[in-house]
């Protein structure tokens, strides 16, 4: 699942090895990509986060 790319920071849920993580990817004004991921999660855990980040209560 992922968050519109059309913003200058976007969001994306992914899975690895069983664990779930948030991936954030900024977009600077040149168009440069930074790319930071959250700590992992189970699956259960990471939804709830990902819900929290789509409802605005996260950064």
């Amino acid at each position: 699942m992922w968050t519109c790319d059309c913003e200058g920071t976007f969001y994306e849920l992914r899975q690895a090895g069983g664990l779930q993580f948030i991936r954030w990817t900024r977009v600077d004004e040149r168009g440069a990509q930074m790319i930071e991921d959250s700590h992992t999660w189970r699956a259960a855990i990471a939804a709830a986060h990902w819900q929290a980040l789509l409802r605005g209560e996260l950064r």
